[in-house]
């Protein structure tokens, strides 16, 4: 299995669980949707320095929360 391919199985598995998390924190669709996007694409560029006895899961969420404080941070420095 490629690495691309673990990523996008490991990934699919735990999409309805960033989108449900992402939506207890944004009100707005459109905000859940660029928060889950921006995860994703943040867990693809990390996903070398993701270590196998992680918790996928638990990691995804650290990055999604990461991405919340970025994103807020950011609009209210605006």
């Amino acid at each position: 299995m490629t690495i691309k391919n673990e990523f996008e199985s490991l990934t699919h598995q735990y999409l309805d669980v960033l989108y449900t998390r992402a939506s207890e924190l944004e009100a707005e669709m459109p905000r859940v949707e660029v928060l889950v996007q921006d995860t994703v694409l943040k867990a693809f560029e990390s996903f070398a320095s993701f270590r196998q006895n992680e918790d996928f899961k638990a990691w995804l969420l650290s990055l999604l929360d990461d991405v919340v404080y970025n994103q807020r941070r950011h609009r209210h420095a605006a």
